[in-house]
């Protein structure tokens, strides 16, 4: 019979329970004591629900915003400051005014909301942005997986340059090949006629729109943090794959030409960044050790490389790099692409490869990266990753039929769980504190779990025109939140036990790939594809904020979920 160490027991309990107390932060009572908040009125001659409110600061590179319920609103914990305030809602906006807020409670003059001015772009059904023709299958089931029908309705484009930007999605491995060069020249022909230079620009009209719950949304605020712009304009900074380390600040790639990782510290809005080695190698996703090393996967890597591309490891305390060579010598000949990292109970590296079919391991004791792979059923395009309580690695498999791969690193066994979803696009795979695993099949709008013990699979279905969940967490409550980019842009809870899902739409139009919650129930993101670029948060109850800085659960907030669930069953067991 195994041993549990005696004072294991408590979080042992905790994790049975699924719950997760906020720890006592004495510095986040003094951090949150000096701040303001905000509360008023908007009108308007027309009905309108769920406004959104804005406070744009401006000395710093962020903004706020809450949602109106009955006509008013609250924001709370921001920082003192000269504000520009604004409002929008469906179709009404009203004009920017100045606001300064002083520690302690403000009121903001009313905000009146007034009809927005037509911009010429016509409002159209699905169908009609997507009319029938040759060509369309592969649109709707392969191009709109990633992107949003606006993003083609707002553009005019000749057939050549359409099959210019075609020829670059295959060329880079975002989408798979053709059947046959006939469905191709299909592709570019409807994309050249529907949006071609005499097209009208088109923005879809949902028959479902985003439901607005004013009662839920009253209490929720999204703060964002941006980047400072690009010395060369042309580039658009790109931030991916929020981290938090164990000072409570939140680390993500700028994954735009020059790579950087960038440091935000919640608390004071400021940021810290660094050029990484190969700045023009592209990256992805990054991970934090409990020393505090950030550990980032280089995508592709210079080409010259002899070595080929790099695992790269940051030292904040020191602030150099290291590098470790993910195929010395080149000798896998296969295209190989990495994308996710994270950090077994161990302390070892595991990263996915969604080009090349593989995953690998950077052992902590050898230093040495070693390979994994092929996995057994090919393509498979290994993407998101987690582990459970047992040190199973777990991995969305991107290429072939939506399944969810699991490697037993005792047994060095590979499982595949197929999704009830027969094809699409799964992005990514989260195990929550009961080891079930989530997942999202991005272009086919469903969510689902697997449980291991009992091998069932169960799917859910948002109940919106287009749906795109991306990368389903579940928090520390029995709810499982989500990006969903297939409208406009929404965060979205979903309790399990009631089956009901609630939409917290974004500040601005974008998608919010991969999400990380605190301890305390907030949701960080990037929003991606966003006019803006950086990183925000959803505080679902503003009033139970607690710090702005970002912790994970653990008595020892120095890493993950999954290596807080390895490491405590790793040393219950001694």
């Amino acid at each position: 019979m195994k041993r549990i160490n005696a004072r294991m027991l408590p979080v042992l309990l905790i994790l049975a329970c699924g719950v997760f107390p906020a720890l006592p932060d004495a510095r986040a009572q003094s951090e949150l004591s000096g701040t303001a908040s905000v509360s008023g009125t908007v009108t308007s001659s027309s009905p309108y629900q769920a406004a959104k409110v804005y406070f744009r600061n401006v000395d710093k590179r962020m903004q706020y915003m809450v949602y109106t319920a009955g006509g008013k609103y609250q924001a709370m914990h921001m920082f003192p400051g000269t504000y520009e305030m604004r409002v929008e809602a469906r179709g009404y906006a009203s004009p920017a005014t100045t606001v300064v807020l002083k520690p302690g409670a403000n009121i903001a003059p009313a905000a009146a909301l007034k009809p927005v001015a037509t911009t010429g772009t016509h409002i159209v059904g699905m169908d009609e942005m997507f009319p029938p023709g040759a060509g369309r299958k592969y649109m709707v089931e392969t191009c709109l997986g990633c992107h949003s029908p606006d993003l083609f309705g707002a553009r005019a484009f000749p057939a050549a340059a359409w099959g210019s930007y075609v020829d670059m999605m295959v060329k880079g491995g975002q989408v798979q090949g053709f059947a046959s060069p006939q469905e191709r020249e299909e592709l570019v022909d409807y994309l050249g006629k529907k949006f071609g230079p005499d097209a009208r620009k088109r923005a879809v009209r949902y028959d479902k729109p985003v439901p607005l719950d004013e009662a839920t949304l009253a209490k929720a605020m999204y703060i964002e943090y941006y980047f400072k712009p690009n010395d060369d304009p042309k580039m658009k900074r790109r931030g991916q794959d929020p981290h938090f380390d164990q000072q409570g600040n939140v680390w993500v790639t700028d994954r735009n030409i020059p790579n950087r990782i960038t440091r935000l510290d919640p608390r004071t809005a400021e940021w810290k960044e660094w050029l990484l080695p190969h700045p023009e190698g592209d990256v992805h996703g990054l991970t934090i050790d409990r020393e505090g090393v950030v550990w980032i996967p280089g995508r592709i890597g210079k080409r010259k490389d002899k070595d080929g591309i790099q695992l790269i490891a940051f030292d904040p305390r020191t602030e150099k790099f290291e590098q470790f060579p993910v195929n010395p010598g080149n000798k896998i000949t296969d295209r190989l692409q990495s994308h996710t990292p994270i950090v077994d109970g161990q302390g070892n590296v595991w990263v996915t490869m969604i080009g090349g079919d593989r995953f690998y391991k950077w052992n902590r004791q050898t230093r040495a990266i070693e390979m994994f792979g092929p996995t057994p059923t090919r393509p498979s395009a290994p993407y998101g990753i987690d582990m459970d309580s047992q040190g199973n690695i777990w991995m969305a498999l991107f290429r072939g039929a939506p399944r969810v791969g699991k490697w037993d690193p005792k047994a060095e066994q590979f499982t595949e769980y197929p999704a009830l979803t027969t094809t699409g696009r799964m992005r990514r795979a989260s195990v929550d504190m009961q080891d079930r695993v989530w997942y999202g099949i991005h272009d086919r709008g469903v969510i689902g779990v697997v449980d291991p013990k009992t091998g069932q699979v169960t799917e859910y279905k948002p109940p919106l025109n287009l749906s795109r969940p991306y990368d389903p967490q579940a928090d520390y409550e029995g709810n499982v939140w989500f990006g969903d980019n297939g409208q406009g842009g929404t965060t979205i809870r979903f309790n399990t036990k009631t089956r009901e899902f609630s939409y917290f739409p974004l500040p601005q139009v974008a998608d919010q790939p991969k999400i990380e919650i605190t301890r305390d129930g907030a949701v960080w993101y990037c929003p991606r594809s966003g006019a803006e670029a950086g990183v925000g948060v959803l505080y679902p109850d503003m009033t139970k904020v607690k710090t702005l800085a970002a912790y994970y659960v653990d008595y020892d907030p120095a890493s993950s979920r999954a290596a807080v669930r390895a490491r405590v069953t790793r040393e219950a067991s001694r």
